[in-house]
C-alpha cells in the first residue's frame, strides 16, 4: 500500500497533480492505483464505494472510474483544455 498520500481528496474524488502529464502520465496512473487500493481497504463498507481518480496538469484532466466489482481503473476521455479558453479565464490585473 502507497506510503504517501493523495494530492487532493474530497468526498469520491482522488486528484493527482504532476508538472507533466506528458512526461508522468503513468507514473500518476500507478499512484492512483495506490491511492485508491489504500482508500478501499480503509472503509468499512461491506462493498467499497465508486471512486474517481483524477490525473492533472493544470491543462489536461484524465478522468477514471474505479469500480470494485473488477477492481478496474476504466479511463475515460482526457480532457484538455484549450489556450483560448485559458487565455478567456485569466483575469486582468
Amino acid at each position: 500500500m502507497k506510503k504517501g498520500r493523495a494530492d487532493a481528496y474530497y468526498g469520491n474524488a482522488i486528484i493527482e497533480f504532476e508538472n507533466s502529464l506528458d512526461a508522468t502520465l503513468s507514473e500518476a496512473e500507478g499512484q492512483l492505483r495506490e491511492y485508491v487500493a489504500g482508500t478501499w481497504q480503509k472503509q468499512n463498507d461491506e462493498v467499497p464505494r465508486s471512486i474517481l481518480a483524477i490525473a492533472s496538469d493544470g491543462i489536461e484532466w484524465r478522468l477514471y472510474f474505479c469500480h470494485v466489482s473488477n477492481a478496474s481503473m476504466d479511463s475515460g476521455s482526457p480532457l484538455t483544455l484549450a489556450h483560448a479558453f485559458l487565455s478567456a479565464a485569466m483575469l486582468s490585473p
